[in-house]
């Protein structure tokens, strides 16, 4: 079985707080705990466009920082682990953080943010959605400063494609059980991961998949037929 981890970060590219952690420390991390891959899952949105350390920089160069963020971790991984482009997300129209899966640097390039923090969370899963084969899970649904975003059947046009069942680094706050059963009760799609963001954390949780995964194509494939078994407390030395 391969494991990749679904949720992790360096401090190359953040705002004020999120991480302290090297993209050399990420990769150690992961292979000592035997990992193949990890989707290197950076802030975007809102509060990077609102940090005072961003300030004066448009969304390109925004973009080319991230991209080189990515590029980085890449290469302090090698050939040892598998890195694949990914973000957490955070827009005015939702309380809450979302991961995304399946970007790509035009994605990120082309980014509007006027168009993504719309009125309603919908407009930015259609945003997201209209920019190619990219999947939105919503991170800690059941964290205190989260709003979980609306599943039901009279809301279909709020669907996010899913929700992160376990969060290893907030598990105390995240409430990791309710999202396991929300997902559960209206069948979407579940993803688990470390939330590493600083030094010395440990890394527990993603995804064991029968074969491995080689690209952001194949990664979006597995979460959308869920190939895959979650990590979680309960097996983190699998």
């Amino acid at each position: 079985m391969y494991k990749y981890d679904l949720h992790s970060l360096t401090a190359d590219f953040t705002y004020n707080g999120r991480s302290d952690i090297s993209a050399e420390e990420t990769v150690e991390v992961h292979i000592l705990a035997g990992y193949r891959g990890m989707v290197l899952t950076n802030p975007w949105g809102k509060k990077i466009f609102s940090d005072p350390s961003h300030d004066g920089k448009d969304v390109k160069q925004l973009a080319e920082e991230f991209l080189a963020a990515y590029e980085k971790i890449k290469t302090a991984a090698g050939n040892a682990l598998d890195i694949f482009l990914g973000a957490e997300a955070t827009v005015e129209c939702a309380n809450g953080n979302f991961l995304l899966y399946g970007i790509t640097p035009e994605f990120l390039l082309e980014y509007e943010p006027h168009r993504a923090d719309k009125d309603w969370f919908s407009d930015f899963a259609s945003y997201v959605h209209s920019k190619g084969d990219v999947l939105v899970y919503q991170a800690s649904p059941f964290a205190p400063w989260s709003v979980v975003v609306d599943f039901s059947e009279e809301h279909p046009e709020r669907m996010a494609d899913g929700l992160e069942v376990y969060n290893h680094r907030r598990a105390d706050v995240c409430c990791n059980h309710f999202a396991a059963a929300r997902a559960e009760h209206y069948n979407v799609g579940a993803v688990s991961g470390s939330d590493l963001s600083y030094r010395g954390g440990s890394v527990c949780g993603g995804i064991l998949t029968e074969k491995p995964i080689t690209s952001n194509a194949d990664l979006v494939s597995v979460l959308k037929n869920r190939k895959y078994i979650l990590v979680g407390e309960e097996n983190k030395n699998v």
